[in-house]
């Protein structure tokens, strides 16, 4: 009777989540198989520019980033992406044309195929550590990034890394279709691949770069997160240097921003 209740309370656990949620501009659908939600697109009657993927809506976990789930978004200017994210799908903002800044979280694993070919307006992109794998095509047609930032540090991440437009083919031809602004090593102005300080002989090592200009340092901008402190946070609201959200008041030395200023933890 007791393991009889208990599947009753399941089976009605899940069908209350079946439904879509829309909040705060993102549809979120309930996958049973996965027991948690994902962000399938953006509401229609609640459009906006700037969008925050949350890591859980009704107290269940959001895990990923559904395929196509933005895709031909022409609205779309900024997305904030919560930790604890691990894949971004194929297609998932194709086409965003207006698209300029995404904070991918420090949880993020998967970019997919074309995930976002054809946002002409990014205009740098982001790579947090944890990624494994950029699949093909993932930024094709990117026309308007000038600057890539790798955030591995280790030889353990770089080796776990992986992307199909890192090398040259074969036969030395340039394969891959992550051709930002031109951004092969023939290209004088192509976009440049920044590494952090003291790393360039291990992306070197790697040779998952062998096609790409890479250059040692360079800031990365801090615009998204400025954009999302002064229009979301109230007192006592944290952000790092991507825009994700602190919970609660840093320690951890380093740079936030709280209120639309730069704040120094030390």
């Amino acid at each position: 009777m007791k393991q009889f209740t208990l599947i009753i309370i399941l089976l009605t656990s899940i069908m209350g989540h079946a439904a879509d949620l829309k909040v705060d501009g993102v549809v979120y659908s309930w996958m049973p198989d996965e027991l948690a939600f994902v962000a399938t697109g953006w509401d229609n009657d609640d459009p906006r520019e700037e969008l925050h993927i949350y890591n859980s809506v009704n107290g269940l976990d959001v895990t990923r980033i559904a395929k196509a789930a933005f895709e031909d978004n022409v609205t779309l200017r900024s997305v904030v992406i919560d930790d604890g994210i691990t894949e971004i799908g194929d297609n998932a903002f194709c086409r965003c044309s207006s698209l300029k800044e995404v904070a991918m979280p420090g949880t993020l694993e998967t970019i997919g195929e074309e995930a976002f070919a054809f946002c002409t307006a990014l205009t740098y992109v982001v790579v947090p550590a944890s990624v494994t794998n950029i699949c093909s095509h993932a930024f094709y047609g990117c026309t308007g990034v000038t600057d890539v930032y790798f955030q591995m540090t280790t030889a353990e991440e770089l080796n776990a890394f992986d992307w199909w437009d890192g090398v040259a083919g074969a036969q030395g031809e340039l394969r891959g279709g992550v051709e930002f602004k031109g951004s092969r090593l023939i290209v004088a102005d192509g976009t440049l691949v920044h590494v952090p300080d003291n790393t360039m002989q291990l992306y070197v090592d790697s040779d998952k770069f062998t096609a790409w200009m890479l250059e040692e340092g360079g800031d990365i901008p801090t615009e998204i997160a400025v954009i999302w402190a002064d229009n979301n946070s109230g007192d006592g609201d944290y952000y790092d240097l991507q825009g994700h959200l602190i919970r609660g008041k840093p320690t951890a030395p380093g740079i936030y921003i709280s209120n639309g200023k730069k704040i120094v933890v030390f």
